[in-house]
């Protein structure tokens, strides 16, 4: 009997030892987590405090299309450049359908909204008096041109059972847009853009 209790004593002190280790660790994790809290707090502080950005967005006025599937007029040996590009935009699947304003649009807003998610303030065109009295980080970005490109490629898709390779070869429609821009800064000395 007296060793049943030994055992029963034993076992009550370790599960006691346990509670209190469980307590201080959580005691002890508690106390990391809240000294990180001054340091976050003044992070926030100081990027809520900091000099804000301001970009004036300038819109092209039109989007370069150019159809680069030349094997129709190639085969076909024709040398005008006018013929030429009039057979190009007519066998075009897709920039022929593309609405230069619709497209400038979708693109300055997404532009905008992730200049906003920086914490950018973004002014357009109109605003433009209000933008040139800022006297501080200060940016113009004009999009000075956007252009799409249609073409086709070959994408072979393989695989391989029991040894035998398979494949199919896959032509493909591909539409890239490539853009380009001058970045340069109000009221600075360096009055030359930088294109990118």
């Amino acid at each position: 009997m007296e060793r049943f209790l030994l055992k029963l004593n034993l076992r009550n002190i370790f599960h006691r030892m346990k509670k209190i280790s469980n307590y201080i660790i959580f005691i002890v994790l508690i106390s990391f987590f809240s000294s990180c809290s001054p340091q976050t707090k003044l992070a926030r502080e100081f990027v809520n405090k900091s000099n804000s950005y301001s970009v004036m967005l300038i819109q092209p006025e039109f989007i370069y299309k150019k159809n680069l599937n030349t094997n129709i007029v190639d085969s076909l040996g024709i040398t005008d450049v006018k013929l030429r590009d009039s057979i190009l935009w007519e066998q075009s699947d897709f920039i022929k359908k593309i609405d230069d304003s619709l497209l400038i649009a979708n693109y300055s807003l997404g532009f905008i909204t992730e200049l906003k998610n920086y914490n950018i303030k973004v002014y357009d065109e109109n605003e433009s008096a209000k933008f040139l009295s800022l006297d501080s980080n200060a940016w113009m970005v004009n999009i000075a041109q956007i252009q799409v490109e249609e073409e086709k490629y070959e994408y072979r898709d393989e695989t391989e059972y029991y040894s035998y390779i398979y494949y199919h070869d896959h032509i493909l429609n591909a539409v890239n847009i490539n853009s380009w821009f001058e970045v340069s800064m109000i009221n600075s000395n360096d009055q030359k853009p930088n294109v990118y």
